[in-house]
């Protein structure tokens, strides 16, 4: 009898492979619970058009396969999780007119050379954020053709070498570096921001304002100047307290205005990042903000007509510290 029970046990083990491993030691079943996979720390935009497999995208960033977890391809937009500290190779991402974002949370630590240039290609590239990475290579974001990038989030850059790191953005509108010392080969003006926005607002380490002889980095003065842009020196990385009541009303076939009380904060509130969920997998909802609004009552626009959507706001301050997440609303468009 014990010889037919162990058998019966063994073939029981076979029809529950989606609980977990598990193995048979005598007469008792033992049962692991299922592995539990590692929360994406890595998400790109776009490439999954052509970057298919786990495999190709070790092969774009010089790594092992083995150590890229959880390879998942939502419309078309790569999340995964990296388990080494990487560096984007040179020339990664050169010539990728699919890239839309890369936002690296944890392991990244240097962007090679040209890696995201376009060098006469269409591209597509609006958003980066990369948590640890502390250097940048030379020209690792020229762009020479028509150009997407509206925000780049640095906030461990400590260099960006060489000339025309981020030259020819005329879309971008934020550029966090509060600890970069160096832009470009000296404190003079390498052009490192030609040709961007009017519209620019940097977010720089406070040595940046007197370091040129006792006045401002030649590329940041080139922005306020030149430019008409902006720099906010950031000496303060005390965060604000989140909005808690998100409410809704005056809701359209495209709009809606949103309502909630001002949350306290130690600097002052400079906006508000709105972030929308519309159910369509969009695996970087929470990373990327749809836009942005100053004050309860503001209406969110381009919405789409009969949709319902997911709706929470960040407290952002004047140097561009960020609060947590608010309480999530939900409304559907007429």
């Amino acid at each position: 009898m014990r010889f037919f029970r162990n058998i019966f046990l063994s073939l029981l083990l076979l029809s529950i492979t989606n609980i977990g491993y598990s193995q048979v030691l005598g007469n008792k079943l033992l049962i692991s619970s299922k592995e539990v996979l590692p929360s994406p720390n890595v998400f790109i935009g776009g490439i999954g058009v052509s970057t298919t497999t786990s495999a190709l995208l070790a092969t774009i960033l010089g790594i092992s396969e083995s150590n890229i977890f959880n390879f998942n391809i939502t419309n078309n937009n790569i999340s995964c999780y990296i388990d080494i500290n990487y560096d984007i190779p040179n020339s990664a991402f050169r010539l990728n007119s699919e890239i839309t974002f890369y936002i690296d949370e944890e392991k990244c630590t240097e962007i090679g050379s040209l890696a995201f240039t376009d060098y006469l290609n269409p591209y597509n590239l609006e958003y980066g954020y990369f948590e640890n990475v502390t250097i940048i290579g030379t020209q690792a974001f020229y762009i020479t053709q028509t150009d997407k990038v509206k925000e780049l989030i640095f906030p461990e850059v400590t260099s960006y070498s060489g000339t025309r790191g981020f030259r020819n953005l005329p879309l971008l509108e934020t550029c966090y570096i509060p600890k970069i010392t160096v832009l470009g080969t000296d404190h003079l003006d390498d052009q490192v921001f030609l040709e961007c926005s009017n519209k620019l607002l940097i977010y720089a380490e406070p040595t940046m304002e007197t370091i040129n002889g006792g006045g401002v980095e030649g590329d940041l003065a080139y922005v306020t100047g030149t430019l008409g842009g902006q720099v906010t020196y950031v000496d303060n990385y005390t965060l604000p307290n989140s909005v808690s009541n998100l409410s809704d009303s005056n809701i359209t076939s495209s709009s809606v205005d949103l309502d909630f009380s001002t949350p306290s904060s130690s600097n002052t509130i400079d906006f508000y990042e709105v972030y929308i969920d519309s159910g369509n997998g969009y695996i970087a909802r929470d990373k990327i903000s749809f836009d942005k609004i100053t004050t309860t009552g503001d209406t969110l626009g381009n919405l789409t007509t009969g949709t319902t959507y997911k709706i929470k706001l960040r407290t952002v301050d004047i140097y561009f510290n960020r609060s947590g997440f608010s309480n999530i609303i939900e409304i559907t468009t007429l």
